[in-house]
């Protein structure tokens, strides 16, 4: 078996009553990090799987991912799924919450 890093850009705008930090550092160190430790070897991780973690952690109110990728590949647009290999364990890699600067706009519009 082997463990595959994740690559994860996530922008986020938390609920008015949250503070962005507050938000960021539970995304980034428990809710996403949970979220990959589920995942067994040889799965698939769907972006909107991704998206919905993020989405369902206390205080976000929007979120959309400008990357998620293989660590070392290319980024680009995020592709819908990362298909793995039955020897392979998705886990995460970097990962990085910033706060989205234009809360309205659709993702790569």
């Amino acid at each position: 078996m082997s463990k595959v890093p994740i690559d994860l850009i996530l922008l986020i705008r938390p609920v008015s009553s949250y503070r962005f930090e507050a938000v960021a550092e539970y995304l980034t160190k428990d809710a996403l990090p949970h979220f990959f430790g589920l995942l067994a070897p040889g799965s698939t991780v769907w972006q909107s799987e991704v998206l919905l973690a993020a989405l369902g952690t206390p205080g976000v109110r929007r979120a959309r991912i400008v990357r998620l990728s293989r660590t070392g590949e290319a980024g680009g647009i995020p592709p819908e799924k990362l298909e793995f290999a039955p020897e392979e364990i998705p886990t995460l890699g970097e990962l990085v919450v910033d706060l989205d600067p234009e809360p309205s706009r659709p993702p790569f519009a």
